[in-house]
């Protein structure tokens, strides 16, 4: 029988099998950090330089439409121009229309003074003229020749105050009635009557509302 493969250690002084040789020789170390390092410098520098040219051309494109923009716009705060303006003449008018003790304006001489207004241009007008009056602390001129027949709005129409006729006026129906409408319900509503030449004095406050006055001769203030 063939007796198996034993190992035998070389005697004292005797070189081993070859199998049993120095190790193979190690493959060189590559320096992969520093490539790495030099790549990522490398594409840095391109991007700062792409940047650089990108901030270049956008800036000076940027420029001039900035210009062209704050030539064209219009600086904040600045009143918008108004769609009609008032001529002096067309001032004064109104004015005097507001300041006299007719209620009514005459849209026909206003046309000939203020030109070819819209009617929305002339109320906004006469508006415009009511608010600086009112500003200036100015009040319509009161009637020298009193109130006739009509109804008034105590305050507004016709200031409060005290008042007198002289009675009814001449002529079939001799009969003056002055009647009040009141807007305060603690406040009674006045009537008096008067035939010619029979004096009626009456006090109006503004809770009497309406005052309603017909058939007598004006009502002036005492």
């Amino acid at each position: 029988m063939s007796q198996p493969n034993q190992y035998q250690h070389p005697a004292w002084g005797q070189q081993p099998p070859a199998a049993w040789g120095a190790p193979p020789p190690q493959p060189p170390k590559r320096n992969t950090g520093k490539v790495i390092g030099l790549v990522c410098l490398a594409v840095v520098a391109v991007l700062v330089l792409f940047g650089a040219i990108g901030a270049a051309v956008s800036g000076g494109d940027g420029n001039e439409p900035a210009a062209e923009a704050g030539t064209e716009a219009s600086p904040a705060g600045s009143p918008e121009p108004s769609g009609t303006e008032l001529t002096a003449e067309c001032r004064a008018w109104i004015e005097k229309e507001l300041l006299d003790s007719t209620d009514d304006i005459d849209a026909n001489a206003g046309q000939a003074v203020c030109g070819d207004m819209s009617d929305e241009e002339m109320d906004q007008a006469i508006d415009e003229v009511t608010d600086d009056l009112m500003a200036e602390g100015a009040t319509p001129e009161e009637d020298s020749e009193g109130y006739g027949d009509g109804d008034y709005v105590v305050g507004d129409d016709i200031p409060a105050g005290t008042y007198e006729t002289s009675g009814a006026k001449s002529g079939v129906f001799e009969l003056c009635t002055i009647t009040t409408e009141p807007t305060s319900d603690t406040k009674f509503p006045q009537l008096k009557t008067a035939n010619a030449d029979e004096r009626i004095i009456i006090t109006l406050t503004k809770d009497d509302g309406v005052v309603s006055i017909s058939g007598c001769e004006p009502l002036t203030p005492r």
